[in-house]
């Protein structure tokens, strides 16, 4: 150290300079390679733990349907054979997704056992894999956390098959209990990613501090007096403060090395903004995109913040880019962003996670409060149209909230979750939607359903059920309403609200809509045969009253099976009515001159003017069960009215979901013409329908 000191003594003002500068140099590069190989690195663990996700959620769909929701007495049928082709075939799935294993257990007589599991033919003939319902001993903690909660995790663990790092997704069997789906990646493969990046970052580093070295060396030379100032700003830099600068004076060397500390700092900062531009920021709009959202809701999270993720979806945006183009659909969604970020406090807090999709992230909302905020968006986004090209455009939105740390405690997470809730509100025609656990699972199985559609209207699964409406004076049948009910191999008897609404979002709707017609006017033409004509009510989606050829195809229904018009009564829900009127109304006045009896189904829940229902042929209103069986001096009111109304425009009422003999008796003290709901019948298949119908053909009194 001595001996070092007295070198450093004896050597010239030039050499000293030189050899500061250069280990100021050193610690600046360093510093600036240890953050590109932190980035690096965090990018290279996000794309694996992106496969590692993938492919769990993709388990489900490899395996047999329904093969997770097997019991252990189902398991008993699943020979050795078939369980070893399945490993095989799991193991080649996994070697194609760069994996190492892909396995899912469930929990038996606490012990966690295989249901699936990946091994290579060497492996399987050296019997290490795990055996259907064999226990996996020692099971990691995450796993049995994952058991425990409910929740995805992460892990990085070692057993006797090797050293990994993995992701546990857990499920939820048919009989409530829980599944773990596990897939594992070679903690090797990933040390191997990481050290590439550090060798990556290490030559980067290099390569600017031998450019940086190259700098100095002309710099220090011509040097003649003490750089204590030049030297506080280079320590500054190295230790991050790339904002420091130094103050040349004159033209001198000094001067130029002054300037070129500045240009280093400003270079460095150059390339950084440069860098975490192209990672968070989305050019069109210049928010920040999916990632940067996702950091913030990760800070937000650690932080243990609290407030509100909302999606913001602009609707009809494909229909915009259609008829004015896409740079015109470029303005609208900067002027999306422009609206969005006015109402956040600072900038950062609203961000385009893609193509139409926006997300606002406010914090300290409660869910009190929430309501007030979505309003506050549709207000900044809806109440002025957007003028682009003398075309004036009016923005329509819909909504998807989470709260966090409430809907969940990771940022990807709490995008699905947000995702799912905003998915479920278009579905349902709802202005927006806060997230529940069962929108996740109910798109799940829609989902699957969805593609099994066509195999159940060809294999005799969809059947008719028929729900008597009697007259509330005599008791006495006058029609029915055709319901339906899919009869699933597998999940058994699935009710129509768990597909019909997704069918009707995704467009899928009239294969169905045309099996029904055809059924009911084959059923309606056997009961006219046989001298007992019923009028029978069908439900008509939103799509299909849209469609010009709607009234064609129920009379090509008709014809097919002889059958007569008056004999179908067409029901069409009120918010169907406002989706299209002018389409609405060409249709219903087709179908009513074709001799259909013509009804307004769940009235009173949406938003039709009496001026506007007045013009359309309708023949009934429906009253929506809501009023009915929550029967409360505010919907007695909507009740009394919707029965004035429709007596004074010539229709009849029909009160839906009757239960009870007091609601009968009250419909009855107000005029109401018909009741329909379980006082009088449930849904009944044909051939229990018609059993009831001939014990009730006599005039029966339900008021009690």
């Amino acid at each position: 150290m001595k001996v070092m000191a007295d070198i450093f003594k004896r050597m010239g003002i030039q050499g000293k300079i030189l050899l500061v500068f250069t280990v100021i140099n050193l610690i600046a590069t360093t510093a600036y390679t240890v953050f590109v190989y932190q980035l690096r690195e965090k990018s290279v663990l996000e794309e694996v733990d992106a496969r590692l996700q993938v492919a769990a959620h993709a388990l489900p769909l490899i395996l047999p349907a329904g093969y997770l929701d097997q019991t252990v007495q189902d398991g008993s049928r699943l020979s050795d054979g078939d369980y070893v082709a399945r490993t095989r075939s799991l193991y080649a799935y996994s070697r194609q997704a760069k994996l190492q294993y892909l396995y899912a257990f469930i929990e038996h007589n606490d012990h966690v056992v295989y249901m699936a599991d990946a091994a290579s033919d060497a492996e399987i003939a050296a019997n290490r894999y795990g055996h259907y319902l064999e226990p996996y001993p020692n099971p990691p903690l995450a796993l049995r956390q994952a058991f425990q909660d409910g929740q995805p995790q992460f892990a990085e663990y070692a057993d006797k098959f090797g050293s990994f790092r993995s992701y546990f997704l857990p499920g939820t069997r048919k009989d409530g209990s829980r599944y773990v789906i596990g897939v594992d990646i070679d903690i090797s493969d990933v040390q191997s990613r990481t050290r590439e990046a550090l060798r990556s970052s290490m030559l980067l580093g290099g390569l600017l501090f031998a450019m940086s070295l190259a700098l100095s060396w002309p710099l220090a030379r011509g040097l003649a007096r003490p750089v204590k100032d030049l030297l506080s700003v280079t320590l500054k830099i190295a230790e991050g403060d790339y904002s420091a600068r130094a103050q040349p004076v004159g033209e001198d060397e000094i001067a130029q090395l002054a300037q070129g500390i500045n240009t280093m700092g400003e270079s460095i900062t150059m390339r950084k903004e440069a860098m975490l531009k192209q990672l968070y920021i989305d050019e069109l709009t210049l928010l920040g995109n999916r990632p940067a959202a996702q950091d913030a809701l990760n800070q937000a999270l650690y932080a243990q913040h609290s407030g509100v993720l909302v999606l913001v979806h602009l609707d009809r945006f494909r229909s915009i880019n259609y008829l004015l183009g896409y740079a015109a659909g470029d303005q609208v969604l900067q002027a999306m962003a422009t609206r969005l970020t006015q109402l956040a406090p600072t900038h950062n807090q609203v961000y385009r996670l893609g193509s139409n999709m926006f997300a606002l992230m406010v914090m300290g909302v409660t869910e009190q409060t929430a309501e007030a905020l979505y309003e506050r968006i549709f207000h900044a986004v809806e109440s002025v149209p957007l003028t682009i090209n003398e075309q004036d455009i009016d923005l329509s939105i819909t909504l998807g909230c989470v709260h966090f740390p409430l809907h969940g405690r990771q940022s990807g997470l709490l995008l699905r979750n947000a995702e799912g809730a905003l998915y479920t509100a278009k579905q349902n025609q709802k202005r927006w939607l806060e997230y529940k656990p069962e929108h996740i699972s109910r798109q799940r199985n829609q989902l699957s359903l969805l593609g099994e559609l066509r195999r159940a209207l060809e294999q005799d699964e969809i059947h008719l059920f028929f729900q008597p409406q009697v007259s509330i004076d005599t008791g006495r049948l006058v029609q029915a309403e055709a319901l339906i009910r899919w009869s699933h191999p597998e999940r058994g008897w699935i009710p129509p609200n768990d597909f019909i609404p997704f069918l009707e979002q995704t467009g899928r709707i009239r294969s169905l809509t045309n099996w029904v017609l055809n059924a009911v006017a084959k059923q309606l033409a056997v009961w006219r045969a046989a001298g007992e004509p019923l009028t029978v009510a069908v439900n008509v989606a939103v799509h299909d009253l849209e469609d010009p050829e709607f009234a064609q195809r129920v009379a090509f229904a008709l014809q097919q099976h002889q059958a007569m018009a008056c004999d179908m009564c067409l029901e069409i829900t009120e918010g169907g009515l406002m989706a299209d009127p002018a389409q609405a109304l060409i249709t219903l006045t087709a179908l009513h001159q074709a001799g259909h009896p013509v009804a307004v189904d769940d009235f009173g829940t949406g938003y039709s003017s009496l001026a506007h229902l007045s013009k359309l042929p309708v023949d009934e209103l429906k009253i929506d069960r809501s009023f009915i069986m929550d029967w409360n001096p505010q919907n007695r009111s909507i009740v009394v009215s919707t029965i004035s109304l429709g007596h004074a425009l010539q229709m009849k009422v029909v009160a839906e979901g009757v239960e009870t003999a007091d609601q009968y008796r009250e419909l009855s003290a107000l005029g109401c013409d018909i009741a329909q709901g379980y006082l009088v019948s449930k849904p009944l298949p044909l051939a229990e329908f018609n059993r009831w119908r001939a014990a009730h053909r006599d005039a029966h009194s339900w008021g009690g």
